[in-house]
């Protein structure tokens, strides 16, 4: 275990930072962050791990125990991909901005860490796509993470 190394890197991609602080390390090296996420009334912990593959492209896996269950998601290079393997598998909806009616992103966010939340944003153009709300974007926080919860949390429909 690697422990006490200080690398540094800035990007505008989350996942692109992950992976080249990846290729710093030795080959089988493991980044992992651990998260509480709330599931229905429950807190769980939920573990995410970075690695890369023989092709240098980025691993994503999430895990976390649910009612005495395991359960994992993974994608290649997609968070939201391993994330909708995860809660597919679990029959769940983590509450968390990915899965928030008050958070949207733009094209170009970064699904891990660029979401935008509205949630002081009155009379929210919803209807409209994300390059038609200019102004409520402009005026959301914005680099929000996408496991991110808040008190005014709303399950998006």
């Amino acid at each position: 275990m690697l422990e006490n190394k200080r690398i540094r890197k800035e990007s505008g991609l989350f996942v692109t930072c992950i992976e080249s602080i990846l290729s710093e390390l030795s080959k089988d090296s493991i980044l992992q962050m651990k998260n509480s996420v709330k599931v229905n009334d429950q807190v769980v912990q939920l573990v995410e791990s970075y690695s890369l593959n023989e092709n240098e492209t980025i691993r994503i896996e999430l895990q976390c125990d649910y009612n005495g269950i395991s359960y994992s998601g993974s994608s290649l290079e997609e968070f939201d991909y391993a994330l909708g393997e995860l809660e597919d598998k679990m029959n769940i909806k983590f509450q968390v901005c990915a899965n928030c009616n008050n958070g949207n992103i733009t094209s170009i966010s970064d699904l891990r860490h660029g979401w935008h939340c509205f949630r002081n944003i009155e009379n929210q153009l919803t209807s409209l796509a994300w390059f038609e709300r200019d102004e409520e974007f402009e005026e959301s926080i914005s680099n929000v993470s996408a496991l991110h919860w808040c008190p005014k949390f709303l399950i998006r429909e």
